[in-house]
């Protein structure tokens, strides 16, 4: 199986790159490039559940009231799941108002 990098092993690859830009920048640079990359692998969470919940759209849509129970289970899944990700967003924004107030 592949590994999947998570978003530090992204930037500390930047990091350790001759001539890196973030190495030679200021610090508020290092911030633009963490919640450029956090927003980067947020957008494929977000495009892998709307995939995910457009294929059960069409599913439920072709099979009306025998649309099997564990396929609504998995809907209501992704509800709390997707939660989640909207309180990480929510912390995110607040690190990102407070870095521009300080």
């Amino acid at each position: 199986a592949a590994q999947v990098d998570s978003w530090a092993d992204k930037i500390r690859s930047r990091l350790h790159q001759p001539l890196s830009r973030i190495r030679e920048r200021r610090a508020d640079f290092m911030v633009y490039v963490v919640l450029d990359t956090i927003t980067d692998e947020l957008m494929i969470l977000i495009r892998a559940y709307m995939s995910r919940l457009g294929w059960l759209e069409n599913r439920f849509n072709e099979m009306g009231a025998q649309f099997p129970r564990d396929h609504m289970a998995e809907v209501v899944l992704i509800r709390h799941q997707l939660h989640v990700v909207i309180r990480r967003v929510r912390g995110l924004m607040r690190a990102v108002k407070k870095f521009i107030d300080d």
